[in-house]
């Protein structure tokens, strides 16, 4: 379940500022209201399910060192090498 949306950043309450997450993301990993997600980045922010951190971090790696292209499903670092998006 892949997705590119652009997302609003939104105030809750006096001092906290966030992003409503895609409903479908939510329901497609069972996701319910009090779970953790993972969230690592620097100029590259990704939002991972707790289970799929190591691959998270992987693809954070890469893409940190300007080597992966998008294509289509997947994203390539060499033609002989390749990081598969979706499980």
């Amino acid at each position: 379940m892949g997705y590119k949306q652009r997302r609003k950043i939104v105030r809750f309450g006096s001092f906290s500022k966030g992003i409503v997450l895609p409903k479908g993301w939510i329901e497609f990993h069972n996701l319910k209201t009090g779970d953790y997600l993972t969230v690592l980045g620097d100029s590259v922010l990704i939002i991972s399910h707790p289970m799929h951190e190591a691959r998270a971090h992987a693809v954070l790696e890469h893409l940190e060192r300007g080597a992966l292209q998008m294509s289509g499903e997947e994203i390539t670092t060499a033609p002989e090498s390749k990081i598969q998006v979706r499980d």
